[in-house]
């Protein structure tokens, strides 16, 4: 699916210095494409969960800083 790509991200971890991973190995295509590709949206709730004192959370934001962050720190990602 994204077989193209993979002379471009090979250029990336030449110029940033990242690991040689390939890219195969970093990203699930199939799995986005599942993802994105829903002929219908998904609603779902918490106020079940909420009621049955599952109050707890983790801000999606900050979530994705702190990987990203991690991901760089590891030189997965520039």
């Amino acid at each position: 699916q994204m077989a193209h790509s993979a002379p471009v991200w090979n250029a990336m971890v030449s110029k940033y210095g990242l690991q040689a991973n390939a890219l195969e190995t970093l990203a699930s295509w199939w799995h986005t494409d599942g993802d994105l590709g829903r002929d219908v949206e998904c609603f779902n709730s918490m106020s079940k969960s909420r009621r049955c004192g599952f109050n707890d959370y983790q801000d999606t934001a900050q979530a994705f800083r702190e990987l990203f962050a991690r991901l760089r720190s590891q030189r997965i990602i520039p």
